[in-house]
């Protein structure tokens, strides 16, 4: 009785002490036609988006034209996510390469940040709070 009773206790102990997996970040294996590749899709704060767009990759803002043109974060392409053809814009970048994507505020870019996911992107990371929060903080912008 009382080795069973250790046994349940050591498997309640076990499942409950699992680590919870962080709900911003989603990290996998996919198989392509040729490899595995590590998937990440990340929700980023300003300061780490700051930091990750200085390095290789692609910054993707998904905000109509009319936003775009009010400003928007230096070196980025404009696909708007509303428009029917975005799948299709999208598709034209590197899957090799990291995507920082970015919105107004955070849902647009996250729905972009899934589609990308879905279209076998590698690495695509997605700015918290969006333009706003990113010129709240008080960062460059273009015009």
């Amino acid at each position: 009785m009382k080795v069973n009773l250790l046994i349940y206790s050591l498997f309640f102990i076990g499942f409950s002490c699992e680590v919870s997996k962080d709900s911003k970040a989603k990290e996998e294996q996919i198989v392509n036609e040729e490899h595995v590749v590590s998937q990440i899709l990340k929700d980023v704060e300003v300061e780490e988006f700051s930091r990750l767009i200085k390095k290789e990759g692609q910054i993707l803002d998904v905000r109509t034209a009319n936003e775009y043109s009010n400003g928007h974060i230096a070196s980025s392409t404009n696909y708007d996510i509303y428009d029917n053809n975005f799948e299709n814009q999208v598709k034209k970048m590197s899957k090799d390469k990291p995507v920082y994507v970015y919105c107004a505020k955070g849902g647009r870019s996250a729905k972009a940040m899934k589609i990308l996911g879905e279209q076998g992107f590698n690495k695509v990371y997605n700015l918290v709070g969006g333009y706003l929060a990113w010129t709240s903080k008080g960062m460059p912008v273009e015009k």
